[in-house]
């Protein structure tokens, strides 16, 4: 069976030599998906040693999994940095009371889903999300949480090595939570059903570190890969839109968003070892419908705070993020600038930044025109949009721990004023 799949793979490569015509969509379909499942098969018939018989180190990717697009695909503890414990199911029950308790910010009033909620697929619809008090805004547009645990480092700028600690960078933000560990732990520590909770999940009283396990356990939890092009490729669908499928291969070959979109994540964590995150430099102007283009000020991962990206090229670089779900996601690019998919498929089309006549000396965007029709422009829209699958994540707590001591606490929002 491996030696006819194999054999009818390379007669397909020879068949269709083609760069722009290749099919690339129902190659991965027919055959690269299945030799992944059957290669683990035949490994595991004939007794072979895994990889986790001959080291305990963490794995990115799940070896036992038989499918290049799925939710068992990743290790997902790999990423977080906790090793390979597997939490209870207690410890992603808290983090999502945490995630959408507003008593995590200093004026009880903003949660985690005040900007990643879950209807937006834990976006907010905002160029920019609102700062604490309505006063201004936060520097950057809220990114999807969704898969957003596939990734080596976090945040645009790609500041934070482990999920556990993103969550430090919005308590203590002024803008965001303006609020520390210690105040949020003697909130929690007042509440008779936070401390249950936390015994339940951990054996211990609300404390630092437990905060951030809930919390990372549950945007763990929010895994995708079940949209209309996944089942596709498994095989448990049987058709595919001729224009979605048209849009993959547009995707993955002429258009170019496949040399930083990665499959399966379509995002920057790159093959095969997927071990790490890139950033690119691509030229995002500061308002596209402005008269004279500025390029964004935002200088990314050159001004994260960490020494070793302090690098001219890293300059105006910028976390490149999953597409998943992205159809809900607008606004679109680290400032919000692109309020549609069309808009942001132009701005690659022209070639970025320096095609647009900005001064981006390290553009890592082809800046040449990619020539895209309107037909395959759509058709490149309608892949994405296919990307879609927010099921069993969108949950909220019906309601949130009580605080007898203090009722005035027990009138606030799930998820948040604003």
């Amino acid at each position: 069976s491996i030696r006819s799949q194999f054999s009818g793979a390379i007669t397909a490569m020879q068949e269709h030599p083609n760069f722009d015509d290749f099919d690339r969509l129902n190659f991965i379909r027919l055959h690269l998906e299945p030799l992944y499942g059957q290669i683990l098969y035949l490994h595991q018939d004939l007794g072979i040693e895994t990889v986790y018989q001959v080291t305990s180190v963490t794995q990115a990717l799940e070896y036992q999994s038989p499918s290049m697009f799925s939710a068992k695909t990743f290790n997902d503890h790999y990423y977080a940095g906790i090793g390979t414990p597997v939490e209870k199911p207690a410890a992603i029950e808290l983090g999502q009371m945490l995630f959408f308790d507003p008593l995590l910010s200093n004026n009880n009033q903003r949660a985690c889903a005040s900007c990643h909620q879950p209807e937006k697929a834990f976006t907010d619809g905002l160029p920019k999300s609102l700062a604490m008090d309505h006063v201004g805004y936060v520097g950057r547009n809220a990114p999807t949480l969704i898969n957003s645990v596939l990734a080596g480092q976090y945040f645009y700028d790609l500041r934070s090595d482990r999920l556990e600690s993103q969550a430090e960078h919005v308590i203590f933000n002024a803008q965001e939570f303006n609020s520390s560990y210690y105040d949020i732990l003697d909130k929690l520590n007042q509440s008779m059903q936070y401390r249950e909770l936390f015994r339940e999940a951990f054996g211990v009283q609300p404390g630092i570190l437990e905060v951030a396990r809930a919390l990372a356990a549950y945007v763990r939890s929010l895994k995708s890969f079940n949209s209309p092009v996944d089942r596709y490729i498994r095989g448990e669908q049987a058709t595919l839109a001729p224009d979605i499928q048209r849009g993959f291969n547009l995707f993955t070959g002429k258009a170019l968003c496949a040399t930083c979109h990665f499959a399966p994540t379509f995002s920057g964590l790159v093959p095969a070892s997927f071990t790490e995150n890139e950033s690119e430099v691509i030229g995002v102007p500061l308002d596209p419908k402005a008269k004279n283009l500025q390029i964004d000020p935002d200088l990314g991962r050159f001004d994260n705070h960490r020494a070793r990206d302090r690098a001219e090229h890293l300059r105006y670089s910028f976390k490149t993020p999953t597409l998943r779900n992205v159809a809900l996601t607008a606004p679109y690019m680290h400032n919000g600038a692109y309020h549609t998919l069309e808009e942001v498929v132009d701005f690659y089309n022209k070639g970025g930044g320096t095609g647009l006549g900005l001064a981006v000396p390290n553009q890592t965007l082809p800046f040449d025109n990619l020539n895209l029709k309107p037909q395959e422009i759509k058709d490149l829209v309608r892949f994405m949009e296919a990307l879609t699958d927010t099921s069993g994540l969108t949950s909220k707590p019906l309601k949130l721990p009580n605080f007898q001591a203090k009722p005035a606490w027990n009138q606030r929002v799930v998820g948040g004023v604003y």
